[in-house]
């Protein structure tokens, strides 16, 4: 039920990680007279609750429990003059305390000097704390903006606990060890940043590989910006110097660059997960071409970019020239390659024309925000998606509106090129294109040629295992509507066989009631 969702799994239990890094952050909104931003709970009733809790005003309290119904983005405002037992906020946010209604009142409404002492022994619990999990417990709920009250020393401590693994990844709850691990290192002053780099610069590709989500772009322009802090720009001189390669050609670190997206070379880079290194290599063609390997780079090597037309990321105009960190040429590849990647997509990738028009008149609003290579095969798992909830709804306008962007599995392209989802999936993007630019039929009609051809294959040919998100979505079709999903598998042209086949396929046992359900299904729709 939850297997989508740690932060709901987590309000099954007790956690008071996560009750009380919702009441930090939701002081020092208070306090500091800003923003309190939280989204809702997956299950907004059941909340963040936990017992025999001590807070940061010394108090245990014997049960809280914080509901969050909507998104919160909005500054807290105190909802009652005198303690109590709830304090409810509209429909957006509730919070229930058992006991020490008055001692609870002046710590969810303190003064500035109590939170500032409060947030203070806070930042000591870190300091003293032995127990590696819970001093990361801890980080996770003090306000981060609050981490500048940490020493260098302190900050590049908890930095080296972090990275050193220390964390557990199947953890369940509110420990967000990349936005924990970025603000350790966005604190660091000035004073700091030379023994960041010192200390770490064997592990910068590893670190960088640790971000995934939303701080990824920031931490690579915070650890350029600290690397030219720390190391200074070099002459242009070195750059331009050349290198010998084992075959006796040369190389310099001058890139040329040119905003056209055209033919154009495109640079390709990647973090190495086998040293602290930035392999380069460049590439003719476009996707799933050969890449020509040029030369690695450590992530504080400087390189030299030189504008053959202007590039605003940049700042640079014509014929100019700027020495950026390897780490930022980089992270500027990848922003490259985003832009041509998206430009391609609708450009002659067949499986991207498809779904690109399938994604606009489904109205997937986040479609443009992937706009890299991953997009083929997130295309290629939305399609699968789409074509099996037409065998649910009673119209393909439903079932593309109940088939979300947002749940595709953003695959790597290569994964599907060595893939059987690959063979599935181009005789329904020929079906669409078919019906959608040769026989001029709606974008509707086009979709729903493209999956009867697709689920078709999918069945006949056994692609998905008997677990995994393709079975399961079929499965649970054919246990809540077994007559209307057999009939419209019969109608896309599955035969009898394949039908029986897929029963035993999906279902553990032979013997059970819903086998029996959807086996007679089979044997009506076949009569």
């Amino acid at each position: 039920m939850f297997e989508d969702s740690e932060e709901g799994a987590a309000q099954l239990y007790p956690d008071p990680v996560c009750l009380q890094q919702i009441l930090e952050q939701f002081r020092y909104a208070y306090v500091k007279k800003s923003r309190f931003s939280r989204v809702a709970h997956s299950f907004p009733y059941i909340g963040n609750w936990t017992s025999n809790i001590t807070l940061s005003d010394g108090n245990t309290y014997s049960k809280i429990n914080v509901l969050v119904m909507n998104n919160v983005n909005s500054q807290p405002f105190k909802i009652a003059n005198s303690p109590q037992s709830s304090y409810k906020w509209g429909n957006v946010m509730k919070i229930n305390v058992d006991d020490k209604h008055s001692d609870f009142y002046s710590y969810l409404f303190p003064t500035e000097e109590d939170w500032n002492q409060q947030i203070d022994n806070l930042v000591q619990r870190v300091v003293s704390e032995n127990d590696q999990s819970k001093k990361i417990s801890t980080l996770a709920i003090l306000p981060y903006p609050e981490y500048d009250r940490f020493t260098n020393s302190q900050l590049i401590e908890n930095i080296s606990l972090l990275m050193d693994g220390y964390v557990t990844s199947d953890y369940l709850g509110c420990e967000n060890n990349e936005q924990i691990l970025y603000n350790l290192v966005a604190s660091l002053s000035n004073e700091g940043i030379s023994d960041f780099i010192n200390i770490f610069e064997p592990q910068l590709v590893d670190m960088l590989n640790r971000f995934q989500g939303v701080y990824s772009d920031s931490i690579f322009l915070k650890l350029s910006q600290y690397i030219t802090y720390a190391k200074g720009t070099p002459s242009a001189i070195e750059t331009f110097a050349y290198n010998m390669r084992t075959d006796g050609s040369c190389y310099n670190k001058v890139f040329y660059w040119e905003e056209s997206l055209g033919i154009d070379l495109l640079y390709e880079t990647r973090l190495s997960s086998l040293s602290n290194t930035i392999p380069v290599s460049v590439r003719n063609t476009g996707w799933f071409s050969e890449s020509t390997y040029l030369m690695s780079l450590s992530p504080t090597d400087f390189v030299g970019i030189y504008a053959k037309t202007p590039m605003p990321a940049l700042g640079l105009g014509d014929d100019q020239m700027v020495l950026i960190p390897a780490i930022k040429f980089h992270w500027l590849c990848k922003q490259r390659n985003k832009e041509e990647a998206w430009k391609r997509f609708f450009q002659g990738v067949d499986v991207a024309i498809t779904i690109g028009t399938m994604g606009t008149y489904g109205a997937a609003k986040t479609f443009k925000q992937v706009g890299t290579t991953y997009a083929i095969g997130m295309a290629m798992d939305y399609t699968i998606r789409l074509a099996i909830n037409s065998l649910y709804y009673d119209t393909m306008d439903e079932a593309i509106a109940n088939t979300s962007l947002l749940d595709a599995g953003w695959n790597a392209a290569n994964v599907f090129v060595t893939n059987p989802q690959l063979a599935v999936v181009l005789p329904c993007v020929r079906e669409f294109a078919k019906a959608y630019f040769v026989d001029d039929l709606g974008v509707g009609e086009s979709v729903y040629e493209c999956g009867r051809s697709l689920v078709l294959s999918l069945v006949s040919k056994k692609v998905f295992p008997t677990t995994g998100a393709y079975a399961n979505k079929i499965k649970t079709m054919l246990q809540q509507q077994p007559r209307k999903t057999v009939a419209k598998l019969r109608d896309i042209g599955v035969d009898k066989e394949s039908m029986l086949s897929l029963a035993r396929l999906l279902f553990d046992s032979t013997t059970d009631q819903i086998y029996d359900n959807v086996k007679s299904a089979i044997n009506e729709a076949y009569e």
